[in-house]
């Protein structure tokens, strides 16, 4: 890339661990922001108003998005032969993981309000808590003409589970300079 062919290798280690710590804290900050006006919309003008449902279809794109980077990022990260690109230590990639698993119930409270079986915003965030801590993942499925849809609250299932299961396990069994 042009960052590698213009500076040095540490210069390019500090130069990637400061772009993606920085990425990391902004895709949380963008979350937060996202979820705050997706949920205050569908609080405040129901989820059949046009910008309820804009907003609503914003959150479903970030959610699939964003659980797709972090599930890739982190599963490449954690199954990788060679040395970290961004010379990131045991701590911060902890600190990394636990930023990206509190963003993941922020995106996927906003998404949640596109599904059928979500009434209110508490219910939206009932549900992200409720699959992203793992505890009750039916909680979704109570209604029993759940439609099909419903099934996308998978992709935060796998987001979590690569975050806590691979990343956090794998990152607490290195040593303190890997």
């Amino acid at each position: 890339s042009r960052i590698k062919s213009t500076t040095s290798p540490h210069q390019n280690k500090e130069t990637s661990k400061k772009y993606v710590t920085q990425n990391n804290k902004f895709n949380l900050i963008i979350s937060i922001a996202l979820a705050a006006t997706c949920l205050t919309a569908f609080h405040s003008l129901g989820s059949s108003h046009l910008l309820s449902t804009l907003l609503s279809a914003l959150a479903v794109i970030r959610f699939i998005s964003r659980s797709y980077e972090i599930g890739y990022a982190f599963g490449c990260d954690v199954f990788q032969q060679h040395d970290s690109s961004t010379g990131l230590k045991k701590h911060e990639r902890i600190s990394l993981a636990l930023y990206s698993y509190v963003e993941i119930f922020f995106y996927s409270a906003a998404a949640y309000t596109v599904l059928p079986t979500i009434t209110t915003a508490l219910d939206a965030i009932t549900l992200a808590l409720n699959v992203g801590t793992l505890t009750n993942v039916g909680y979704a499925f109570s209604k029993p003409d759940t439609p099909f849809f419903v099934n996308i609250l998978f992709v935060q299932v796998f987001s979590t589970l690569s975050l806590v299961v691979l990343s956090l396990a794998a990152y607490l069994s290195k040593n303190e300079n890997a």
